[in-house]
């Protein structure tokens, strides 16, 4: 099992304030098939849980895209977990918007990776 973690709030690198919206896009660089669960947490509790399968890279549904998850500019936490066991064949893009605009593009690897 692999797992990434993203935190955002006033006091991180990764500002709420300037967060309206994410556009959450998942790959599987792999030959492996594997699923991954996401979970949204605001400071009021869970905001969403989504399930997806990601089939291998040369398959068309190796990509995921998660359009318009609204943080509104609150703080927000991120968790995927994998049923893999390795970090490397899962790619992540967060492109993060404010009005629509597009002001920060993230990786896995601003990601905290939680063995």
């Amino acid at each position: 099992m692999s797992i990434f973690r993203l935190d955002s709030n006033e006091n991180h690198a990764i500002n709420s304030k300037y967060i309206q919206t994410v556009d959450l896009t998942l790959q599987n660089l792999g030959n492996e098939e594997f699923d991954t669960l996401i979970q949204g947490m605001n400071p009021r509790g869970t905001t969403f849980i989504y399930l997806y399968h990601l089939h291998n890279a040369s398959a068309p549904n190796s990509v995921i895209t998660i359009p318009n998850i609204y943080t509104n500019y609150e703080p927000f936490s991120l968790l995927l977990v994998t049923n893999i066991n390795t970090y490397t064949t899962t790619a992540i893009t967060m492109h993060v918007r404010s009005n629509g605009n597009l002001v920060a593009l993230f990786t896995q690897e601003d990601y905290l990776r939680i063995h």
